[in-house]
């Protein structure tokens, strides 16, 4: 189970048009979220040194959960782990709310 801190900021794609395949985005209007959504569909992750802008994302797909952020790390990612769940979010505070 995902779970998502500061929300507001976080843009909720369909990742192969399933409900289960959820992708969490925090980014700024330069990033290209179809190219994103294609990369994590085909396990391309090499790719994701092709987009341009912020970002920072959480994707759970067929039962692994994948993060990742742009090559800078200028949308850092920090999350928490348990067993049950994986919270996420781009501040520290908001994995202690």
């Amino acid at each position: 189970m995902i779970s998502i801190g500061n929300s507001e900021k976080v843009v909720k794609l369909n990742v192969e048009g399933s409900k289960e395949n959820t992708m969490y985005v925090w980014r700024n209007d330069q990033v290209d979220t179809a190219a994103l959504v294609q990369i994590v569909e085909t396990g391309e992750w090499s790719k994701l040194e092709l987009i341009d802008g912020f970002f920072a994302a959480i994707c759970e797909k067929a039962g692994k959960i994948y993060l990742f952020c742009d090559r800078l790390g200028i949308y850092p990612l920090f999350y928490s782990a348990t067993k049950n769940e994986v919270c996420a979010a781009t501040r520290i505070p908001d994995l202690l709310t």
